[in-house]
């Protein structure tokens, strides 16, 4: 197969099989609506990929049909500098805001512009042409890209001025020269992702934002700070990177703008693992935990209660017992899931307030004379005068567990933590899945599950409004988290 075939296959394969040149990224415009970068070089070494050239080949080589193309796609693998082409300067994807004509980037630092002109050079069907400074590249006619001495842009523009804007752009008119290209820079992981909602022309936000009203809509969803949030988040930026590490797979989400200013009004406070003494450890699914300022929450949820009062018919007696209630609210608030067995369908929840049983009681009853009994007959109610447990179990006794939740101190001091046990959800979904399926579960299934026993746990936590960690743990402790995904992906080609 000719080599412009591969032109993707280098995209996806060389760009990562190897291991400075700064002008090159700064093709990326300031206005960008999406930016990704990959670390090449790091991707490679924590991934093992030079280890496995050989495994990568004889995996791939079944695919390709001609002894050309397996020798074509065997050069890649083997050697991907032939190619010209910088793979120890990370690479870039970005995208311009104009979404009713989308225009997505590939960028590429340049080692050797000879090696790159020859490798899209194929005969009829790709071309190298080299006018106004530039080398323009065509595959069947179609402009597909530009190079330079230091930057190779492929993208889906047919338009040779977009190009030639893009290359012969200023550094300080550049993504890298803006203070979101700074914060950029300074939170880089292996993979990074940099969305910019502010650039969107307005009307596509008009239009976006109609959608996402109809959508809420249709699904009975009305709430009065839905407005102010669509517009916070219209005027906000999101900055994710992932960090491959030994049995870990690391990501941090960074949010800046105008949703940031909406969530300094989060009612949220650090947590007190105290409370999270009474969650059993034994068959644990997962578990939430959250710091609550009751007086800061009420003013947050104010007028969605007084909206609900409305549609339900609560009178006003009835929404200032549920002010007083929620007033209350100061401490630690837990729920946790946990299964009574692994061959049984059958849940138990637990939820723990900071607030006296005694107070939990007379309010259910201010709301609905004699709906404290009523429920207390499904669900068990135990506690003293500052933290209630409302459980599923009727046997519930409240008392700190004799196996507590082990990891109590990654949630210390948090405003948000959350825990799912991926290990035993995963065996929970496929003895479900099994019990349901007399005749066996499909391939596809089978590698699903496959794919899922990797998984260990999964966290996420967060102690400000503008920031979120999350830490997927693999059963593989011993070897990089990436190193362990690309040998099972390479198991299912071999």
């Amino acid at each position: 197969m000719k080599r412009n075939v591969f032109l993707w296959v280098v995209v996806a394969f060389a760009l990562i099989l190897c291991s400075c040149k700064k002008e090159y990224k700064n093709a990326i415009p300031s206005n960008s609506l999406l930016v990704a970068e990959v670390n090449l070089a790091n991707v490679a070494y924590k991934a093992g990929l030079n280890e496995k050239k050989d495994a990568i080949k004889q995996a791939l080589m079944p695919l390709f049909e001609t002894e050309e193309e397996k020798d074509d796609i065997s050069e890649i693998i083997s050697d991907p500098l032939a190619f010209g082409i910088d793979f120890l300067n990370p690479a870039y994807c970005f995208m311009l805001p104009q979404l009713d004509d989308p225009q997505a980037f590939l960028l590429f630092a340049v080692r050797d512009l000879k090696k790159v002109k020859e490798a899209f050079i194929d005969g009829d069907e790709c071309e190298v042409v080299e006018s106004e400074g530039l080398n323009w590249i065509y595959l069947e006619g179609s402009l597909v890209g530009a190079v330079s001495k230091t930057t190779l842009l492929i993208g889906n523009s047919g338009n040779r001025t977009a190009y030639k804007e893009l290359l012969e752009q200023d550094k300080s008119s550049s993504f890298f020269a803006t203070d979101n290209g700074k914060v950029f820079k300074s939170n880089v992981g292996d993979l990074t992702v940099f969305a910019n909602l502010q650039v969107l022309p307005q009307d596509i936000k008009n239009r976006l934002r109609g959608e996402i009203e109809k959508a809420l809509r249709s699904n009975d969803i009305s709430l009065p700070q839905s407005a102010r949030l669509l517009d916070a988040a219209f005027a906000s930026t999101l900055l994710l990177n992932m960090q491959f590490e030994k049995g870990l797979v690391k990501s941090k989400a960074l949010v800046s703008g105008e949703i940031t200013e909406f969530s300094k009004n989060n009612p949220s406070k650090a947590i007190d693992s105290k409370s999270m003494q009474y969650v059993s450890e034994n068959n644990l699914l997962g578990l939430v935990a959250c710091g609550i300022d009751g007086v800061a929450y009420w003013n947050y949820v104010k007028e969605t209660i007084q909206s609900m009062a409305g549609m339900y018919g609560l009178s006003a007696d009835v929404v200032s017992t549920i002010e007083n209630f929620i007033n209350q609210l100061i401490g630690t608030a837990v729920m946790a899931v946990s299964a009574r067995s692994l061959n049984e369908n059958d849940f138990k929840v637990m939820c723990g307030l900071p607030v006296a049983k005694a107070e939990m009681l007379n309010t259910l009853n201010a709301i609905q004379p004699g709906l404290a009994d009523q429920l207390n007959s499904a669900v068990a109610f135990e506690g003293n005068s500052e933290l209630t447990v409302i459980s599923s179990d009727k046997n519930y006794t409240f008392e700190p567990a004799q196996k507590s939740f082990k990891n109590t101190d990654k949630a210390q001091g948090q405003n948000m933590y959350v825990y799912l046990n991926a290990e035993y959800l995963t065996d929970l979904a496929y003895a479900e899945e099994i019990n349901d399926s007399p005749y066996g579960l499909s391939r596809s299934e089978e590698q699903v599950f496959d794919w899922l026993r990797l998984l260990k746990y999964a966290e996420v936590k967060s102690d400000k409004a503008d920031e979120c960690l999350v830490e997927v743990a693999l059963q593989n402790d011993k070897k990089n988290s990436l190193d362990v995904i690309v040998e099972k992906g390479l198991s299912y080609l071999r």
